[in-house]
């Protein structure tokens, strides 16, 4: 008997709410609520008159109870839940028809009168919205980071076209002015070398070009060349 009022003292005071069950050896009982602490009302709204003797099917939302029963009969046949000694995370049933998440770790024990298992459930509501937060602002900053990227990527194309007319324009004044030159021009020899300046500035365009290519796919392969930089200079000039 005091080892009876230890357990009751313990339970009415705990934050978590308490539920025990009757399992194999127990009756009529097996199956239903033998066992509820003042958390436990606090949690589900039926007082203890209320729920007493009631199926442990009441606590949890209409499409869990076959699962619920499948266990439940393992359990009453004298089986070993799978969850014992595990923790983990379910759906409970209000009184007001209200579900919730919650958290529930089971004990097996075995009495004079049979065999019982305790049940402490503890409310997770509010971890799983600050989860579902932290999920959502997740989202939100990888959206907002797409932008960012995509931002990026549209400026990098605009300074890219900037640059590519300028480079792409210098070779066609040149082409332009020598291609107008040579119609006027009397002396062979300077028209070939107008020709030949013409074919260079023209390969300069081809290969700015193929570098654009090669930057809109960076897997092929480019052939490299050794140049002097002090002719690359002079040009430039």
């Amino acid at each position: 008997a005091e080892r009876v009022r230890h357990f009751r003292a313990v339970t009415e005071s705990a934050n978590d709410a308490i539920i025990t069950g009757a399992g194999a050896g127990a009756g009529a009982r097996a199956g239903n609520i033998v066992g509820w602490n003042a958390a436990a009302e606090r949690l589900f709204g039926y007082t203890e008159a209320e729920i007493d003797g009631q199926p442990l099917a009441v606590l949890m939302p209409e499409r869990f109870r076959n699962l619920h029963s499948a266990g439940l009969a393992r359990m009453v046949a004298g089986g070993v839940p799978h969850i014992i000694g595990k923790t983990v995370e379910l759906v409970g049933l209000r009184k007001d028809g209200s579900e919730f998440p919650l958290e529930l770790s089971l004990a097996q024990w075995q009495a004079a009168d049979g065999q019982f298992f305790t049940a402490i459930i503890r409310d997770i509501t509010q971890r799983k919205q600050a989860e579902e937060e932290l999920r959502e602002n997740q989202a939100e900053k990888d959206r907002v980071m797409e932008q960012l990227i995509q931002a990026e990527k549209v400026a990098t194309i605009g300074t890219m076209a900037s640059g590519i007319g300028h480079e792409i324009n210098n070779p066609l004044y040149v082409i332009m002015g020598r291609a107008e030159a040579i119609r006027d021009e009397k002396d062979i020899s300077t028209r070939n070398e107008y020709v030949q300046e013409i074919i260079k500035y023209t390969k300069h365009i081809s290969a700015i070009v193929k570098n654009l290519s090669g930057y809109s796919h960076p897997t092929s392969q480019h052939e490299l060349e050794e140049i002097d930089v002090h002719v690359k200079l002079a040009e430039a000039l």
